[in-house]
């Protein structure tokens, strides 16, 4: 089991790594192509975003190789802080009234996020 749990935080690691690194070094007009809930909130906010999401997956990705007590409530403490920043990104998404395709991934990453904290943290 703890293999599946590995590999489940892997690659929600490698995704927030992605999505956070993309948001952190595009601009807000060049996000808006893809992504139009960036409309709603700042250039700042959206950087702030990407970096939250930046610090999560190396936190989850830190915590499958380091084994230690600190690092392993290091990584359960970033799950926790990921399914919120997910949440906010859920209720942002029923807000404006997108479609299940834009709002399921978040629901996704809320449901693995809080599977990884319940891993680490119990």
């Amino acid at each position: 089991m703890d293999i599946v749990l590995n590999i489940i935080q892997g690659l929600v690691g490698v995704a927030m790594l992605a999505a956070g690194g993309m948001k952190a070094s595009q601009t807000k007009e060049a996000l808006s192509a893809n992504m139009a809930w960036v409309e709603d909130f700042s250039a700042t906010q959206v950087k702030l975003i990407g970096v939250a999401e930046l610090l999560a997956g190396i936190a989850l990705a830190l915590s499958i190789f380091i084994t230690s007590s600190t690092a392993l409530l290091l990584g359960g403490i970033a799950a926790v802080c990921l399914a919120i920043l997910m949440g906010g990104a859920v209720y942002t998404h029923v807000r404006r009234g997108d479609s299940m395709g834009e709002t399921a991934p978040s629901i996704v990453f809320v449901i693995l996020s809080l599977v990884i904290a319940w891993s680490l943290l119990v």
